[in-house]
């Protein structure tokens, strides 16, 4: 069982688009993830829309912070930390995992799939993040101009630099949404904080935290085929889209935060080389990542030179630096590293975005690009926000000392005049340090420093957040797996052949499921377990109908609206009913049972013949058969496998879905009905397991 974490603070119009987006699309079964929201008292909108989403959604939880926002990312995720143990004692669970998401993501649907398969191997995981963008033509080029630096900057670090830092086996940083923790990386903090709250970039120091405990962070760059549509082969990669600043103001004060947190704040030069267990190449990029506040200040002296020498080859202009010079081959050298450094983005940027996105960043105009240059200016700017905002932080704690000790002078002189002479010691050193002024409380919080520990009216960090707005509906759609993704991603058919058949079913006007097995490409239990996985609803294995007291469920329905509909109940509990439906099943199943038995009908898919054979151990109906099913073999009696997860479904501990899954993998690889419930996330006590099998 895997859970997600939001915070929010003011995005009531983004949320609930973003958190139904995940439960729509994710392809990983509803009931075994949890979706926690982090939002404030004091943002009654937002919590509004939380609470609706809760309302519609079972894994859905709104968590309130104790204090009113904002405060920061990280205390808000923090204390919904601290809120999950709670839940998990509540409820007797397990989480494997914690995922951090942003309320502008767009998750991909298949992450948390790949989040469960990973955690095996890994106890940290990091998603690439890429920006989303409009379609780059000349109409748009300079309204996109600010978020196609991201989108270039985005290609180059998490397509090509981060991978090459997890191969080197040097420090790969979280980019704070995408970051799953396991079980054991959340443990190691014990009843600590996990994410630092006086950090503007807290992300990235806690990874640097986790790798310093040895917890290296497995950096997760996975891509699927899927058909586009133009009927093309296109590799989707497992990442996290969401959209970034479109001005350059809003860019500004975001990247300052990003320099600040990471080059200023989360570790200083000396420490590259103290901190103890880093080899050279957790060193070097630990200073890579700090050499940036020098590096984005130097790159824009660098274009006049080069353009002077460019127009020195044609015109008879002094030359800078004499040819054969020393300077003029380091210049040289320097050109080179820099062509060679548009290669390498050009490529990255290929494939994640295109060939198109290439030449709007890359290639106009060639060695110039205007997108690059754009980009290292803000990028400058940016840095010189950071150190002013570092100065003013050191000015602010200069003045929060002398203040401090201001106060704690006049307060020991005050106690030695007014009390007895055997008391001053005892006075003295009982002496509390007053807060601050209130406006060198708010410049302390607002320049990123932390006051002294006696300091008890200091405001910690506060989240300086970026306006967000998300995706249409049907621009969404886009990044939602469909059957033939599946189908293509399983290799039960090919891209050519999937791209003919979609047009077919489309000219006959049929589903594109129905079209395949019709033409024998798939057969029943494929297409069922396709699209099982699109409707994020559970498959039952034919051969685990032996483990449901079916004969239980007798007096549930009518018989021969069953048959009719071709459904077959699994589980009942208090008003809800598991079902499952095969491909034949009447469309109006789920609609007319409940309208006809006030149930709360959930749906599972099975095989027709599974259907059938339990309908026939559930009313003895071998004989009521039509004559093409009649050599169809009869079910075996419940062997009493489902005791044990009815019981559970009755207490409330799980829901009549997991119990399905549970019952799915009993047997599985050899293992137990305890050792799958542990897997699963349940902590059962030894007394359930005997009422189960005594």
């Amino acid at each position: 069982m895997l859970a997600l974490t939001v915070a929010a603070w003011h995005e009531s119009n983004v949320l609930g688009d973003v958190v139904d987006n995940i439960i729509e699309s994710t392809d990983y079964p509803r009931s075994m993830f949890h979706i926690f929201l982090g939002v404030y008292p004091n943002d009654p909108d937002t919590i509004a829309v939380a609470e609706d989403l809760a309302r519609r959604h079972e894994n859905v939880h709104v968590i309130i912070n104790n204090l009113p926002g904002p405060t920061s990312k990280a205390q808000n995720i923090n204390h919904v930390i601290r809120e999950i143990r709670a839940y998990e004692k509540k409820r007797h669970w397990q989480f494997a995992s914690l995922t951090i998401h942003d309320s502008e993501d767009v998750v991909h649907p298949l992450e948390l799939r790949v989040t469960n398969y990973l955690l095996e191997q890994h106890d940290v995981l990091q998603f690439p993040v890429f920006p989303l963008m409009e379609m780059p033509r000349f109409g748009n080029y300079f309204r996109t101009m600010t978020t196609g630096t991201y989108a270039d900057e985005f290609s180059e670090n998490h397509f090509s630099t981060m991978v090459s830092r997890y191969m080197a086996g040097a420090f790969v940083p979280s980019a704070g949404t995408g970051f799953a923790l396991s079980r054991k990386a959340l443990a190691s903090f014990g009843e600590a904080d996990v994410l630092p709250s006086n950090s503007l970039t807290e992300d990235y120091r806690l990874s640097l935290t986790l790798y310093e405990k040895g917890m290296q962070v497995y950096y997760v760059l996975e891509s699927v085929p899927r058909i586009n549509d133009r009927g093309k082969l296109v590799w989707d990669y497992v990442t996290t889209r969401s959209k970034f600043p479109k001005t350059f103001k809003t860019a500004v004060r975001q990247k300052t935060r990003w320099i600040y947190g990471i080059t200023m704040q989360s570790v200083r030069f000396r420490e590259i080389f103290s901190i103890k267990g880093l080899h050279l190449a957790g060193r070097y990029s630990l200073y890579r990542d700090m050499k940036a506040k020098v590096g984005n200040l130097l790159s824009m002296v660098g274009y006049p030179v080069l353009i002077y020498f460019l127009i020195s080859l044609f015109l008879p202009l002094q030359p800078i630096y004499p040819k054969g010079s020393l300077s003029w081959y380091l210049s040289f050298a320097v050109t080179v590293m820099m062509i060679q450094r548009q290669l390498f983005r050009s490529v990255s940027i290929y494939h994640v975005y295109g060939m198109r996105s290439v030449f709007f960043a890359c290639l106009l105009p060639p060695l110039f690009p205007l997108r690059l240059i754009w980009g290292n200016i803000i990028n400058m700017v940016a840095t010189v926000h950071a150190y002013r905002q570092k100065i003013t932080a050191r000015q602010t704690r200069a003045k929060l000392r002398t203040y401090q000790k201001t106060h704690r002078l006049k307060a020991q002189a005050q106690v030695v005049v007014a009390a007895p002479v055997n008391t001053v010691a005892l006075n003295i050193g009982s002496c509390q340090t007053a807060a601050p002024p209130l406006p060198v409380q708010q410049a302390l919080a607002g320049s990123g420093g932390s006051a002294n520990s006696t300091t008890t009216a200091a405001k910690p960090v506060a989240w300086a957040k970026t306006d967000h707005e998300f995706l249409s509906k049907p621009v969404l759609r886009r990044y939602q797996r469909t059957l033939g993704d599946t189908l293509l991603e399983w290799g039960f058919i090919s891209a050519d052949n999937l791209a003919y058949n979609i047009k077919e079913a489309q000219k006959k006007n049929e589903k594109l499921g129905h079209y395949l097995r019709r033409q024998n490409l798939i057969d029943e239990q494929v297409l069922l377990l396709a699209l099982a996985h699109v409707k994020h609803i559970p498959y039952v294995r034919p051969y685990s109908l032996s483990h449901y007291n079916l004969e239980s469920l007798a007096g549930l329905f009518d018989e021969q609206l069953l048959r009719e509909l071709l459904v077959l109940p699994l589980l009942h509990y208090k008003q809800v009913c598991m079902i499952a439906v095969c491909d034949d099943s009447a469309e109006q199943a789920k609609t007319e049972l409940e309208a006809t038995s006030g149930q709360v009908i959930k749906l599972a898919f099975t095989t027709r013949q599974a259907i059938l054979n339990g309908l026939d151990r559930i009313f003895g109906g071998q004989n009521r058969r039509s004559a093409a099913e009649q050599d169809l073999e009869p079910l075996p009696a419940g062997d009493g496998q489902s005791d044990l997860a009815e019981r559970l479904v009755a207490s409330g501990r799980i829901s009549c879905e997991q119990a399905v899954w549970f019952i799915n993998y009993i047997g599985f690889e050899g293992m137990s009905q305890d050792q799958v419930l542990e897997k699963m996330g349940f902590v059962i006590s030894p007394a359930d397991s005997d009422a189960a099998t005594g």
